[in-house]
C-alpha cells in the first residue's frame, strides 16, 4: 500500500508539472507574446515622446517575462511531438525579435514617413510571422493537453490496479490471521471443549473463562522459565552462527587450501540435509545420555 501510494504520488507530481503547470507557463507565454506585440504597436503608432518611453519600457518588460515563461516550458517539455513545436517557436521568435525592434528602431522617432515604414513593416513581416509563432504555441498547448490527458488515463487505470492489489494484500491478510485468531479464541475455552469442538472463529463469551492463563502463568510456574530458556538460546544460536559462519565463508573465499572443494561439497550436504529428519534421532541420543531439560544438551 505504502509503495502504491508512492509511485501513485510520483507519478502525479510529474504529471503536474510537466502538463498541468506547463499549460498555464504556455497560456501565460502566448498572453505576454500578445502584450509585446501590443506595445510595437503602440510605439510606432504614437508621437508623444513620453508615451512612446512607457511604451517602450512596458515593450521590454513583457518581453523578458515571456523569455522567463518560456524557458520554464522548455524544462517541462516531454514528448518528441512537443520538443519538435518548441524547437520550431525558438526559430521564428528569433526572427520575430529582429523584426521586432527593426520596427521600433524605425518608428520610434517623430517622424510620419517613418512611421508608415514601420507600419508597414509590421503588417508584411511581422504580423504573418506573429500568427506564425501564435499557431505554434496553441499547437504546442494542445499538443501538452492531449499528453496530459493520455497521462491521465494511465494514472486512472494504476489507480484501479494498486486498489486491487491493496484489496488483495488485506484479504489475503485475513486469510493468514485467521488461524492466528482461532488460537487466541481457544485459549478461553477449556480443553475438553477444545478436544470435542476443536477450534472455532467464535469466541462464546457466556463460557468463555480465563481458567488457561491463570494455569500458564500461576500452576504450572514455568512459563517465564521457557521464555527464558527460549530467549537465550535464541540469541547465543544467532550469535555463534554468524560468528562461526562468518569465519567459514571468509576462509573458503579468501585462502587457497588443500581438499579445499572437497571440505566446502561436505558443508553443504550437511547444510542440505533437514533438520527434520535429525530431531528424532537427537533426542533419543540426549535421553539415553539422560540430558533431557538441562543446558548441556542444547
Amino acid at each position: 500500500g505504502l509503495a502504491a501510494m508512492l509511485v501513485m504520488s510520483n507519478r502525479y507530481s510529474s504529471a503536474l508539472v510537466n502538463y498541468g503547470f506547463s499549460q498555464g507557463d504556455i497560456g501565460k507565454a502566448m498572453t505576454v507574446f500578445t502584450d509585446v506585440r501590443s506595445a510595437t504597436r503602440g510605439i510606432i503608432g504614437y508621437n508623444d515622446p513620453d508615451l512612446v518611453d512607457g511604451l517602450i519600457t512596458t515593450h521590454d518588460e513583457k518581453k523578458q517575462a515571456f523569455l522567463e515563461y518560456w524557458e520554464v516550458v522548455g524544462e517541462t517539455v516531454v514528448s518528441s511531438k512537443e520538443k519538435e513545436l518548441y524547437d520550431q517557436v525558438n526559430e521564428q521568435i528569433q526572427q520575430y525579435w529582429e523584426l521586432d525592434q527593426q520596427a521600433i528602431n524605425t518608428g520610434k522617432v517623430d517622424m510620419e514617413e517613418k512611421r508608415m515604414q514601420a507600419q508597414e513593416l509590421m503588417q508584411n513581416q511581422v504580423a504573418p510571422l506573429y500568427n506564425e509563432i501564435y499557431d505554434t504555441m496553441r499547437e504546442l498547448m494542445n499538443e501538452n493537453v492531449r499528453e496530459g490527458d493520455s497521462l491521465s488515463s494511465i494514472l486512472n487505470i494504476m489507480g484501479f490496479i494498486f486498489l486491487l492489489i491493496i484489496v488483495g494484500v488485506i484479504v489475503l491478510a485475513i486469510i493468514i490471521l485467521i488461524p492466528f485468531w482461532a488460537i487466541f479464541a481457544g485459549t478461553f475455552q477449556e480443553g475438553t471443549m477444545l478436544i470435542r469442538y476443536g477450534l472455532n472463529l467464535k469466541i462464546d463469551f457466556a463460557k468463555a473463562n480465563f481458567n488457561n492463563y491463570v494455569m500458564l502463568f500461576t500452576d504450572s510456574g514455568n512459563y517465564f522459565r521457557w521464555f527464558f530458556n527460549s530467549f537465550v538460546l535464541t540469541i547465543v544460536q544467532v550469535v555463534l552462527t554468524l560468528f562461526i559462519s562468518a569465519f567459514v565463508a571468509y576462509g573458503f573465499s579468501a585462502y587457497e587450501f588443500r581438499f579445499k572443494n572437497a571440505l566446502f561439497i561436505c558443508v553443504l550436504l550437511i547444510m542440505s540435509v533437514p533438520f527434520e529428519m535429525l530431531m528424532l534421532p537427537l533426542y533419543v541420543q540426549i535421553n539415553d545420555m539422560r540430558l533431557s531439560d538441562t543446558y548441556a544438551a542444547i
